[in-house]
């Protein structure tokens, strides 16, 4: 009984650092190659897609667009070199750039315009549900005030 606890006991300490030994192989998203997001930016460039790329923390971004560390910035590509990006941004005082090393980046997100173009039909079928749906209150309201002869 001795030798077949033993030998469980064994055989789940050898399971267990058999598994931390694959788990740790798995790269995580800080470990990733640089040629993965440079991919990534390439085909966004390529279609003309806006981007958003989130920092990792401590992140050095060259350019005059605003940004957090450990935060993200956003724009098209505008240029693409062997260490890093350059995205583009028209803003309030003109065109905001950022440079940014591709150690630096933590994920680039490319944004889908079929759902910027849902998104956008959400927003104008909400305001026009709450137009029809405010329309006959404030429709009421009015005629009350008409008939009672109160001056809003």
């Amino acid at each position: 009984m001795k030798r077949a606890i033993a030998s469980l006991l064994v055989g789940v300490a050898l399971l267990s650092a058999a598994s931390h030994c694959r788990a740790s192989e798995k790269p995580t998203q800080a470990q990733q190659p640089a040629d993965k997001a440079q991919a990534r930016a390439v085909e966004a460039q390529a279609k003309g897609q806006r981007v958003t790329i989130k920092l990792r923390s401590g992140a050095n971004v060259r350019g005059n667009m605003p940004y957090k560390s450990g935060g993200s910035v956003s724009g098209k590509i505008e240029q693409i070199t062997v260490t890093g990006l350059t995205i583009t941004e028209a803003g309030p005082g003109g065109q905001l750039t950022a440079s940014v090393d591709y150690s630096d980046i933590a994920e680039i997100k490319v944004r889908n315009s079929v759902l910027k173009v849902l998104k956008d039909i959400g927003l104008v079928t909400a305001i026009a549900v709450g137009v029809i749906v405010l329309l006959p209150v404030i429709t009421a309201a009015v005629l009350y005030a008409v008939i009672t002869g109160h001056n809003c």
